[in-house]
């Protein structure tokens, strides 16, 4: 799916990815619980609490309870080296796009990804 999701979803990036988890308001450094479950809530999926924390458990790299933009980043990275290169070199066209400046594709397919994830 991750795959998927850089090869078919060229408006999608690191950047995009973590600010779907780090609303603009959101003026703390990482990411809690809280941002986990509004992130999978605003792509209609409903997050229950020991979700989010197993889910955390599996992508907190440093393993501090918060992820960070890295953390964020390995999550959507393909597993193929190319297309993982791939998506590190994609950058974002305009800096304050937010998620509903997503392609339906795009949107598809991160719903399909995160219901993978759990």
């Amino acid at each position: 799916m991750k795959e998927q999701l850089v090869v078919n979803c060229q408006d999608f990036n690191g950047v995009v990815g973590f600010r779907l988890f780090k609303p603009s308001s959101d003026r703390t450094k990482n990411l809690d619980i809280t941002n986990i479950k509004a992130a999978y809530n605003s792509l209609g999926i409903n997050l229950s609490h020991d979700n989010a924390k197993l889910l955390l458990k599996r992508y907190d790299n440093n393993r501090d309870g918060e992820f960070t933009y890295t953390d964020i980043v390995d999550m959507y990275k393909p597993r193929d080296l190319a297309l993982g290169k791939e998506f590190e070199r994609r950058l974002p066209f305009d800096h304050k796009r937010s998620d509903q400046s997503l392609s339906y594709e795009t949107l598809t397919a991160l719903r399909t990804l995160f219901n993978k994830t759990l």
